[in-house]
């Protein structure tokens, strides 16, 4: 008669011990995607300020051109003599195209900017993904239930079919 009652102890014990085992895994897997998910966010900032300082760079940069070229045209300009409204085309000539590369420049920054952004989302997303397929602790339990319901159904079961009068 106590024969039952063990096998449903080691049963209860059993399942208990796979429902630890399995929180413990969960808890692991979360830790994990919270780590990748970090680095993730780190990754994206760090790639948003290389986007910029290559930005801030190049505009530097043809600013400092365009300050050259009027530099040189007034430079010829006052060498050769010639004054008046021709110079003053050419060196707004000079300002309209530093201009334009630097719309251009920051048209490709912006969206340079706007596909690390996209490419985080997406990253981030199959990290939310993955964390959503981790199973509940509620789950693992009710996992634990049944496995002892059917260890139970099937002791008792081997008990009648072994001994039925006992029953």
């Amino acid at each position: 008669m106590c024969y039952p009652l063990i096998g449903l102890a080691i049963s209860v014990v059993s399942a208990g011990l796979a429902v630890a085992q399995s929180n413990a895994a969960n808890k692991t897997q979360e830790w994990a995607l919270d780590a990748q998910n970090k680095q993730n966010k780190d990754q994206n900032a760090e790639v948003q300020k290389q986007i910029n300082a290559q930005f801030g760079a190049e505009v530097s940069d043809r600013a400092a051109t365009a300050m050259r070229e009027k530099a040189a045209l007034r430079t010829a300009a006052g060498e050769s003599g010639v004054s008046g409204a021709g110079v003053d085309i050419a060196a707004n000539q000079s300002d309209m195209a530093a201009s334009v590369d630097i719309s251009r420049m920051e048209t490709n920054r912006a969206t340079s900017s706007r596909q690390a952004a996209l490419a985080s989302q997406g990253r981030s997303a199959e990290i939310a993904s993955k964390r959503a397929a981790i199973p509940s602790k509620g789950a693992a339990w009710g996992q634990a239930g049944l496995q002892i319901a059917g260890d139970y159904a099937t002791i008792s079961t081997k008990q009648k079919t072994a001994n039925p009068r006992k029953w």
